[in-house]
């Protein structure tokens, strides 16, 4: 999982929520809410998928979609945000239909929305 500033609280949730389903995450996002540079942090995760070092990965930011470009720039990585146009947050069940039809192996999601809203469960 990897984020910038703005998706800092959003991954803390995620986070929590995949290992208390008995998974296995590796942090590579913003340490705090602090400004960063989310390229240095989403790149290294999105090449640790393709890589095989780590099976999904999610990426958050504040809107999500720089994210996505991010990752997707890494050769073997289809990154998506699981939204439906004109709708801030991601519609429930959408990653894995998304999954499924494209073969993406990372999520991309805004911080700013969905920590507002108390999504956890959505997004993986």
């Amino acid at each position: 999982m990897a984020t910038d500033h703005a998706g800092f609280a959003l991954k803390e949730l995620v986070l929590a929520w995949v290992q208390e389903l008995g998974h296995e995450a590796v942090d590579f996002g913003a340490p705090s809410d602090e400004p960063v540079d989310y390229p240095d942090l989403i790149a290294p995760a999105a090449r640790a998928v393709a890589a095989g070092e780590c099976d999904l990965g999610i990426v958050l930011g504040g809107s999500g979609t720089g994210e996505a470009i991010v990752a997707n720039k890494i050769r073997g990585i289809r990154c998506v945000e699981p939204r439906r146009p004109g709708h801030r947050a991601p519609r429930p069940g959408a990653q894995r239909r998304e999954r499924s039809s494209d073969g993406g192996k990372d999520r991309g999601a805004g911080g700013r929305a969905n920590v507002r809203r108390g999504l956890r469960g959505g997004l993986v």
